[in-house]
């Protein structure tokens, strides 16, 4: 055969003769596995791709920058729905020095008695050797507060904007003593529901006076965990019947030392993967709780079958998708697990949390809480200037009742 026949047979079938008919019996003779393999992988392709377009819409509705050609500056439209970053910038122009009336103000509410009032209308202020143009509009959705910030930058640089998120967060961060909590989101991210609020607390003394010291030595040995070379975190477990103080504990623990609160809710989470993007986007100095976590049964968590399995016809796993015993372990104190952090784990009946859960570096440190003493039950009363007899407390501990159902009889006799 010569050189322009071959090329011809080439141009015409695209390959050479006798080929075809061997590539084609490889193609047909390809292992099932292997087809399932590749629709697997197109199929994590796809959900990648489109959980990356539904953040990036999300982004794009909350602030949206685009160029204003009248004075080739850039604006950006901050909504009340944008949840942080629109407090982040209510609170810098909240500290701006601007001559207004409150009754020509609108209130921005950080939770608790945290309130902030920003000028209504359009004005000017100095940033960073540029002006920043201001317009507030007021408006409502489904018959909720609904303004919006429009901030104009009389620059061409278009890394300027961001910077003055930045700045605003950093500024909202270093300046506002209180601390928040948290709400999670399926993207991993946290958005602020409200201020850590004042909390009445009455636990017996010796408990509270143990709970706090190891919590302070905690915080006071972050240099001989890095010179031990030990991962910087701490758990603790409180155990005892609802009702008996536990929530209250981290809320009391969050406000003295000025943490940040991140409950997560397992049986909300849907994969392992999931949880571990959770905890490391938690906000520095947080308290992540995971509440009453002998309620949730690890054992229906889907995760021990294959992905080949799980597309063959028919296949039903009988189990739910959510996180598994493993996933939990190794986010909670993984390789990748973020540190500074504390994890508190409160549970009804500890006896039935799965010992791996319970070993030294996942917790630290066991508090049991019980029923309320004859201390408890006076100190409470008089915290809530209600009057009660050492006779009646007695009664109430003979009957080993729980700090909250003493607080529901006392209430119950005092004429609110």
């Amino acid at each position: 055969m010569n050189r322009n026949t071959m090329l011809g047979q080439i141009t015409s079938s695209g390959a050479l003769p006798g080929r075809t008919k061997r590539l084609s019996n490889e193609t047909q003779e390809t292992p099932p596995i292997s087809k399932l393999s590749k629709i697997s992988s197109l199929s994590s392709k796809i959900g990648q791709i489109y959980s990356a377009y539904l953040f990036a819409s999300e982004v794009y509705s909350l602030v949206k920058p685009f160029l204003d050609k009248k004075n080739e500056g850039y604006t950006l439209e901050v909504k009340e729905s944008s949840g942080d970053i629109f407090y982040w910038v209510a609170f810098w122009l909240s500290s701006q020095k601007i001559d207004h009336d409150k009754s020509k103000s609108f209130s921005v509410e950080f939770g608790g008695d945290s309130v902030v009032y920003i000028p209504k209308g359009k004005f000017s202020l100095p940033w960073s050797e540029n002006h920043i143009g201001i317009k507030i509009n007021e408006g409502k959705e489904e018959g909720r507060s609904m303004n919006s910030i429009y901030l104009t930058f009389d620059t061409k640089d278009s890394a300027k904007p961001r910077e003055f998120i930045d700045h605003c967060k950093e500024k909202y961060n270093n300046e506002r003593e209180q601390h928040s909590i948290y709400a999670a989101t399926g993207y991993g991210e946290w958005h602020r529901k409200c201020d850590v609020p004042e909390r009445l607390l009455v636990l017996p003394d010796e408990l509270l006076q143990e709970v706090e010291k190891d919590f302070e030595r905690f915080l006071e040995s972050k240099q001989k965990y890095s010179r031990l070379g030990l991962a910087y975190r701490r758990g603790y477990l409180f155990s005892g019947l609802a009702g008996t103080g536990k929530t209250s504990l981290c809320i009391y623990l969050a406000k003295k030392y000025g943490f940040n609160i991140c409950p997560i809710i397992l049986s909300s989470t849907n994969s392992d993967e999931t949880l571990s993007r959770i905890l490391n986007a938690t906000p520095n100095k947080s308290l992540v709780l995971f509440e009453d976590i002998d309620s949730f049964d690890f054992s229906k968590a889907r995760g021990a079958e294959t992905v080949e399995e799980s597309l063959l016809p028919g296949y039903s796993s009988g189990r739910e998708k959510s996180v598994t015993l493993s996933g939990f372990l190794n986010a909670i104190d993984g390789v990748g697990t973020k540190e500074g952090n504390i994890c508190i784990i409160t549970s009804n009946y500890a006896e039935t949390i799965d010992p791996a859960i319970l070993r030294p570096g996942r917790v630290d440190k066991k508090f049991n809480f019980g029923p309320a003493t004859k201390n408890q039950i006076i100190k409470y009363a008089k915290a809530i200037e209600a009057e009660i007899s050492i006779e009646k407390a007695e009664e109430m501990v003979s009957r080993q009742i729980t700090l909250c159902q003493v607080r529901a009889e006392i209430i119950d006799q005092l004429e609110l």
